[in-house]
């Protein structure tokens, strides 16, 4: 058995998985308790299909989930980074997903640039690694007709048999330019549905889809998601306000559109230098700096450290927030970000 969503975008998608979940409940879903938790998991492979994954900014008030996390842990992983301290500062409950307390053992961005060895990048600690992300987009660049543009996230000596708080879920991904698109497919092993497929992994990995298409010089193509154990925490709480509410999408309201990840004017080592400026606190200085970072980054930075200062009052706080996110060239990160801190406000 084999389901699937073909969606516009993850707003779709989540509805869609609404009305499957009603409508086909005891015949296309089982019930398991994995580490006591009650779960409700498809009983074949789950396919969803994304035909405008830049619109990938999740609305569903009721769901609530935090713009500010899922956009910054974007930007972490395409960075390669795999330190907790940087995410705990959007969910506390990341900690719980670290061995050591410091990093995460199976973070897909330090999987994806940092953690095989090669001899296309070198690490922070001097050591030479593969960059799959740069090696890549050089692949696709040589020959538009490839089938071998491919990135691996599990590794079998880290991961098999392991015994760890943080095994990767989404291990595979595929590359494939056709009609001067790119067309991405991930391979999950196991899905969270709500938390997972239709919230952070549909922006992660739109991320990295857009990246590798503006540094190929092609358009954006589908994005399909194959998730072997695609499952739903029937004590998750978002699942539970969400589920029985229709939810608006307002892209497909024409409200809000993307902001481009990228230009095309910048290569990607460059591109990915002026991340890692972000992430150092410092400003880099380019003839012709990506406006991604100054028009959407910076602002949307800036918000967070004002409500996160804990400085002023909640509304104070909120107040100075909103400030900044309205200065967001994205309208959909800035209406989403706008509209969850004021779900705060006292």
């Amino acid at each position: 058995m084999i389901g699937h969503i073909l969606a516009r975008n993850v707003n779709d998608a989540f509805e869609r998985l609404k009305e499957l979940v009603t409508a086909d409940y005891q015949d296309q879903w089982r019930y398991i308790a994995p580490r006591g938790q009650p779960t409700m998991e498809y009983k074949g492979a789950f396919i969803t299909e994304y035909i405008y994954p830049d619109e990938r900014v999740l609305f569903d008030q009721a769901r609530d989930a935090n713009p500010f996390f899922h956009f910054f842990e974007a930007l972490w992983i395409l960075a390669g980074r795999r330190d907790l301290f940087f995410l705990t500062q959007f969910l506390p409950r990341m900690a719980d997903f670290s061995d050591d307390g410091k990093v995460l053992h199976g973070a897909y961005g330090y999987r994806m640039r940092f953690h095989f060895d090669g001899d296309a990048s070198t690490d922070w600690n001097g050591a030479s690694r593969l960059d799959q992300i740069i090696t890549v987009i050089n692949i696709l660049r040589g020959d538009r007709d490839t089938r071998q543009a491919v990135i691996g996230i599990w590794d079998p000596s880290s991961d098999l048999g392991r015994k760890t708080k943080d095994l990767p879920c989404n291990d595979l991904v595929f590359f494939k330019v056709r009609d001067d698109k790119l067309n991405m497919t991930v391979c999950c092993r196991s899905n969270d549905a709500i938390l997972g497929a239709y919230g952070a992994n549909a922006v992660h990995f739109s991320f990295l889809q857009e990246l590798v298409a503006r540094m190929v010089g092609v358009r954006l193509g589908t994005y399909t998601q194959i998730s072997d154990s695609f499952h739903i925490y029937l004590d998750e709480p978002s699942w539970l306000r969400a589920k029985a509410l229709p939810a608006a999408d307002l892209y497909r309201e024409q409200r809000v559109k993307p902001y481009p990840l990228a230009n095309g004017t910048m290569d990607v080592a460059a591109w990915l230098a002026q991340l890692d400026c972000f992430f150092a606190g410092t400003i880099c200085e380019y003839d012709t700096p990506d406006p991604f970072f100054a028009e959407v980054v910076s602002p949307l930075w800036a918000a967070w450290l004002r409500w996160s200062s804990k400085i002023d009052t909640k509304v104070q706080r909120i107040d100075n927030a909103l400030r900044f996110v309205e200065q967001c060239k994205a309208e959909d990160w800035s209406l989403a970000c706008a509209r969850w801190l004021e779900r705060r406000r006292p």
